[in-house]
């Protein structure tokens, strides 16, 4: 008797979801590309089954919400930057306008004449 080996699914299962699918929008253009109906699926994990039954790696399934989850982890850290920028640009001016109304900052200096180059 030949037997499957225990890590890979039946033919013709529904693969169940995994903590990382990626989303409809993007199962439905892959099924689009291998010539599938995009339609009639009740889950996502349906579209994945059609998917993989079709020939196409889980592996590559899995190695498109990477890439996903790492640009999203990129615009977090760029929006918690900028977020921390604003806040900081926010504490400089009340700092500057505390130090303008206390009439604390020098007068401003005059330019020297052979800096303007006359």
């Amino acid at each position: 008797v030949l037997r499957r080996p225990l890590s890979s699914p039946p033919p013709h299962t529904h693969t169940p979801p995994s903590a990382a699918m990626p989303t409809v929008k993007e199962l439905k253009d892959l099924l689009k590309e291998r010539g599938l109906p995009t339609t009639g699926y009740a889950e996502k994990s349906e579209m994945v089954a059609a998917l993989v039954d079709s020939g196409m790696p889980r592996e590559d399934l899995d190695r498109m919400e990477a890439v996903r989850e790492e640009a999203a982890a990129r615009e977090r850290a760029e929006a918690t930057a900028a977020t921390a920028r604003k806040a900081y640009a926010r504490k400089l001016k009340v700092a500057l306008a505390a130090l303008e109304e206390a009439d604390a900052l020098p007068p401003p200096r005059p330019i020297p004449a052979a800096a303007l180059g006359t």
